[in-house]
């Protein structure tokens, strides 16, 4: 910006002030450049991908039992691919964001509870649990998980997961047994 000072109609001097704003515009072009490769993969990904958010963020020095209802009570699918979809008999993942994990993860299923029990008692931060998870006609599908929290200031923020349906593994391995 300039601002030219006139004092009785001639100028006597010219003042510029100007800030660099590189860092500003290089940090937006790397937010854009992630933001392109997250959906990209998201997108293209087999596994399902997504995020459950927690909204307030849970205190974690709740009882487990305080923890489970706080969970059921406040946590929503924030983000999901497609393969999360397809899985589930959605007709995309848009159909699946803003579920509550009542929807995705029924409470009313015992091995469900044991799940997000065995979540808690690790900090929300597990590989290879086995869930049930009904798709969109009330099917349940046998599905391996994997789960890693975000917690801030002794707060748990949101999950992150993959997962992947074995229903037709675990059948053949139980019609072997």
């Amino acid at each position: 910006m300039a601002m030219a000072v006139m004092p009785r109609d001639e100028v006597v001097a010219i003042a510029e002030v100007s800030r660099d704003i590189t860092a500003r515009i290089q940090a937006e072009e790397e937010t854009r450049r992630l933001n392109e490769l997250f959906r990209g993969y998201l997108k293209s990904s087999t596994e399902n991908i997504y995020c459950f958010e927690i909204d307030p963020p849970m205190p974690m020095d709740l009882t487990i039992e305080e923890q489970l209802d706080y969970l059921y009570d406040h946590t929503r699918v924030a983000v999901a691919n497609a393969a999360w979809a397809r899985q589930a008999g959605y007709d995309g993942w848009e159909s699946i964001v803003g579920l509550p994990l009542d929807e995705v993860v029924p409470r009313a299923v015992p091995e469900n509870v044991a799940n997000v029990r065995a979540l808690a008692e690790t900090n929300y931060s597990f590989n290879g649990f086995v869930s049930r998870e009904p798709d969109s006609q009330g099917e349940l599908r046998t599905t391996l998980s994997n789960q890693v929290a975000e917690i801030r200031d002794g707060h748990l923020i949101r999950t992150w997961g993959t997962s992947r349906d074995i229903t037709e593994q675990e059948a053949a391995r139980e019609e072997l047994a």
